[in-house]
């Protein structure tokens, strides 16, 4: 096309994002905005915290909480495999089980204070 970045610039594949219930559709109005994933990440890290944490300051509540959400939406898109479509499940992103953020996250927390 006649671009000088073109000569630079290298197609880096990435899968297709699907939901549990199925592949997203912007014609049958099933998609998730962006905004609209990071709001609902922090509402779920929120009550994830609230549960599993005794932190009584508020500041220090959404400090961890925007820790942990972001934490879980960059985990949840680098372990996933480009070549392959990835399954967006908010269950297994917050998990406390492994290969989750918040597991990672709390593992790490556990482990520096045995030292």
């Amino acid at each position: 096309m006649g671009y000088p970045i073109a000569d630079q610039s290298k197609h880096v594949y990435f899968g297709m994002i699907r939901l549990p219930e199925g592949k997203m559709s912007t014609r049958k109005g099933r998609v998730i905005l962006l905004e609209e994933v990071a709001n609902e990440a922090f509402d779920r890290t929120r009550q994830l915290v609230e549960a599993r944490t005794h932190v009584s300051s508020a500041e220090e509540i959404e400090n961890l909480v925007r820790q942990v959400a972001v934490g879980a939406l960059k985990w949840n898109d680098l372990k996933a495999d480009p070549r392959r479509s990835i399954i967006f499940d908010w269950d297994a992103m917050l998990s406390m089980d492994v290969n989750s953020a918040p597991y990672v996250k709390y593992t790490y927390a556990r482990v520096s204070f045995i030292a």
